[in-house]
């Protein structure tokens, strides 16, 4: 019986050392430690962010260019400081903890890109500006200015298009 002792504390010994460099990896730690995700849209030439914790750690930083966010620079100032608002956002505070998730965005630069046809030059600038005025002067968690601002947008081109 004594044969087989030490074997056997080596078998579970590597077994549990296994376990420990299972549990380290990013995978498990994504599937069931702490995490945070958060994808933003700037408000202003709508590039898209995505940043991802695990832990502490902060693993995902990226800013992504769409095509909306590439028209955006040729109309308006591509210079612009980045206004970020979450979109969506997953969060697991604990290890083996639920997930919770809330969705969102505004539709603000895609009103202004989705009817672009509707208007010329002058027009898609002016209404940059007055989006840049409205993220200026937003006070925050209120997007109501910025809904309003779509609506104005869609409303505007609706018109322009019945006219022709």
């Amino acid at each position: 019986m004594k044969r087989w002792r030490l074997p056997l504390v080596l078998v579970f010994a590597l077994l549990a050392a296994a376990l420990l460099v299972w549990i380290r990896t990013d995978t498990f730690a994504e599937r069931f430690g702490p995490m945070r995700y958060v994808e933003s849209q700037c408000l202003l030439c709508d590039r898209h962010r995505n940043e991802k914790w695990l832990s502490t750690r902060k693993v995902v930083d990226q800013v992504i260019e769409t095509d909306r966010s590439r028209w955006a620079d040729t109309v308006s100032n591509p210079e612009h400081k980045h206004v970020w608002l979450a979109a969506t956002h997953c969060e697991r505070s604990r290890w083996f903890g639920s997930m919770s998730i809330g969705c969102g965005g505004v539709r603000t630069v895609y009103e202004i890109f989705v009817h672009r046809g509707e208007f010329d030059a002058d027009e898609i600038r002016e209404m940059f500006a007055e989006l840049n005025q409205i993220v200026g002067k937003m006070p925050p968690y209120d997007l109501k200015p910025l809904d309003e601002f779509s609506k104005r947008v869609e409303e505007r081109a609706k018109t322009k298009a019945s006219s022709d």
